[in-house]
């Protein structure tokens, strides 16, 4: 029931508009020109009634077309094929999306559930590159990076002006190589450079304990590819330490 081609279409052009302040789509409710500015560049297209998605997706071929002819050559074509196409599933519910080539490979990497790098949380801060936290008993733990910490340099590039899933992909790696981070720090009189040997980071790790009575507790806060194998591991632990008479009894 949530299909309707003509709510497709409009949404597709609004998120076309949000992207790109040079374009303009004018119709009126249902009407049947629809009038398209791009720049300095105006025309008008006549548009049948939407209301068969073969239909839908043919005028937004030709909407498409236009901008491709028109926008300004330093912007960037597929970034107006994705505001079209998830404007058009926007009407779907929130979790219809077409990512992007960067997002969707740092999405597998979260639902592998590990992966290669330092074991800290990063976010810009007033322009900075810092360190919200380390994990425990990570590489970045045991180097000594504390929560606040500065990365002002990654090997031998500044970080200012670095958006933050570039720093993210040039801090992840194969585990066993080395990656030379600069970092500032409240107390520092100078940036320290810290050399740290990537490792395998866990996310959102299978936890449990064993309460009174060999009751086995386990808490999964994210099911990703890697908790079915954690959760196995920390059965078989846990059976270990009951010698087999353990009780099962879980929370997610």
């Amino acid at each position: 029931e949530r299909i309707d081609p003509g709510a497709m279409f409009d949404e597709a052009l609004k998120a076309v508009e949000r992207e790109h302040p040079g374009v303009l789509f004018q119709r009126k409710p249902g009407g049947k020109l629809l009038h398209v500015s791009v720049d300095s560049f105006s025309t008008t297209l006549e548009i049948p009634p939407i209301e068969r998605l073969n239909v839908m997706s043919n005028q937004l071929s030709r909407v498409a077309a236009v901008l491709e002819g028109h926008l300004a050559e330093d912007v960037e074509r597929p970034a107006v094929e994705y505001a079209l196409i998830n404007g058009m599933l926007s009407t779907l519910d929130p979790e219809s999306v077409l990512l992007p080539p960067e997002v969707s490979k740092e999405w597998e990497v979260e639902n592998s559930g590990e992966f290669g790098g330092l074991g800290i949380t990063i976010q810009m801060r007033e322009g900075w590159l810092t360190v919200e936290y380390p994990l425990k008993e990570t590489p970045a733990f045991r180097a000594g990076i504390k929560a606040a910490d500065r990365i002002v340099r990654i090997e031998d590039e500044s970080t200012i002006n670095m958006e933050l899933q570039e720093a993210v992909s040039k801090l992840r790696g194969p585990v066993g190589s080395p990656v030379k981070i600069t970092v500032d720090r409240e107390g520092f009189s100078t940036p320290r450079v810290f050399t740290i040997v990537r490792d395998t980071i866990r996310m959102n790790p299978v936890e449990g304990m064993l309460l009174e009575g060999g009751i086995g507790y386990v808490q999964i806060d994210n099911f990703h590819a890697a908790a079915s194998r954690d959760l196995s591991m920390l059965l078989s632990q846990f059976k270990r330490q009951t010698q087999g008479k353990m009780r099962d009894s879980f929370s997610t």
